[in-house]
């Protein structure tokens, strides 16, 4: 609804790997909470979100009516592993995002009343698993 995609970092990853990720995507914001909104990337110039911060929750200003969204905009950035050089951020869209959950739902089998577990970072790339 906000028009933005979601890069996801989990805390624990170096804070070099986190500078590179944020740099290279140019995000313009970063939603963190309480002990992870102190610790700012050097040389990060965007904006930042604490969460903890409950005077954040009086308006709402980010709150729109409808979707905002087409399918085909840019859902997520995940990066990869970096593991053949410098990491490289994949984008996706709503688009491949909703054919890979209705994959997922019709191979799994899953029904309305099913409940699923994340076992991993959410940082992590659930399009690489298998069932």
């Amino acid at each position: 609804k906000a028009g933005g995609a979601y890069l996801p970092i989990d805390p624990e990853t170096p804070d070099q790997r986190i500078g590179f990720m944020l740099e290279d995507s140019r995000a313009l914001l970063l939603i963190a909470d309480g002990d992870n909104a102190e610790r700012l990337p050097e040389g990060y110039r965007g904006a930042m979100l604490n969460v903890d911060d409950d005077s954040l929750y009086e308006s709402e200003p980010w709150r729109s009516e409808g979707d905002q969204h087409e399918s085909e905009s840019l859902a997520y950035i995940i990066y990869t592993s970096g593991t053949t050089g410098n990491p490289k951020g994949v984008q996706l869209t709503h688009r491949g995002l909703l054919h890979y959950a209705r994959w997922f739902a019709a191979e799994a089998k899953l029904s309305p009343d099913d409940k699923t577990m994340l076992l991993s970072s959410y940082a992590f790339d659930l399009g690489y698993t298998s069932l």
